[in-house]
């Protein structure tokens, strides 16, 4: 099974260039949402792209 394998680099490449889209977009979101930059950024490497 491919779950069993782990992710390929295709995967992990991909993923990375997500992060790198989005990071700066959702930090804003979530820092006019919580109103507390630290909790942004928390949310934002810890749930958003989980």
């Amino acid at each position: 099974m491919i779950a069993e394998l782990g992710p390929s680099r295709d995967t992990e490449e991909t993923f990375s260039r997500l992060v790198s889209a989005y990071q700066e977009k959702l930090l804003r979101m979530f820092s006019m949402c919580l109103r507390d930059i630290a909790a942004a950024e928390d949310a934002v490497q810890a749930d958003a792209f989980l």
